[in-house]
């Protein structure tokens, strides 16, 4: 008995797809990658001669950056994923692709300097202390009582 060509196609069709959503969140990650590190911006078409022809649609991960320091700088309590994605869907920076959650995370890990991922808690700035969840900034990063968030110590 022969194969129905259409179902064969349509699971055919189906593959690709699936492999097409793989080669978009790697192409996403690549240019967080890429942007975060060099602080180039990349073309609309991708890059260089001959582009895939695709936008890039969702917020820049300095855009990122700057909305999570700032989120995380007025909250109490570090933040889930969950919960910084909904607090950056607010301010109009929707984080697109096949698994925005990752997505963010793997922004966020990329900057540890800035971010720390605080077990059974979630993302937290790394420059305060938060007790409860056994974390203390390194003496040199710490921010002082007092001290305006986002902005340098004054100098007496």
């Amino acid at each position: 008995m022969s194969k129905n060509p259409v179902k064969v196609a349509q699971l055919r069709k189906k593959e690709i797809m699936a492999e097409l959503a793989r080669i978009e969140e790697f192409l996403q990650m690549a240019e967080m990658y890429i942007d975060g590190d060099s602080g180039k911006k990349s073309s609309p078409t991708g890059s260089g001669s001959g582009g895939s022809g695709r936008t890039s649609s969702g917020p820049k991960p300095a855009q990122v950056i700057a909305a999570t320091e700032k989120i995380l700088g007025e909250a109490t309590a570090p933040m889930t994923r969950g919960e910084l994605l909904s607090s950056l869907k607010e301010i109009g920076l929707e984080i697109t692709g096949t698994n925005p959650a990752n997505t963010l995370g793997t922004t966020l890990s990329r900057n540890e300097d800035k971010f720390v991922n605080i077990k059974g808690f979630g993302y937290w700035l790394s420059v305060r202390d938060f007790p409860k969840g056994n974390y203390f900034a390194r003496r040199e990063d710490r921010e002082e009582p007092g001290e305006a968030k986002g902005e340098p110590a004054s100098v007496h």
